[in-house]
């Protein structure tokens, strides 16, 4: 039996659908691109969100803070 992904974004995570991360090498920022729901709640989504990613059977692992830009 495969192992389930599980993540951590206490900020919204209730309204997260999907999450990909961009770990780029050297001086490049990082990027990542969650994509929230809106349609049922007004979601807060803050300045920064404090990603953290892994498996539900080993537990997540800081990814770290991204700034919010759209």
């Amino acid at each position: 039996m495969g192992m389930k992904p599980e993540f951590s974004i206490e900020e919204i995570k209730n309204h997260v659908i999907s999450i990909h991360l961009t770990d780029e090498s050297g001086t490049i920022d990082d990027v990542a691109e969650v994509c929230v729901n809106y349609e049922n709640e007004d979601v807060d989504v803050p300045n920064e969100l404090n990603i953290a990613l892994g498996y539900r059977e080993t537990g997540v692992l800081p990814m770290g803070i991204y700034t919010v830009n759209e």
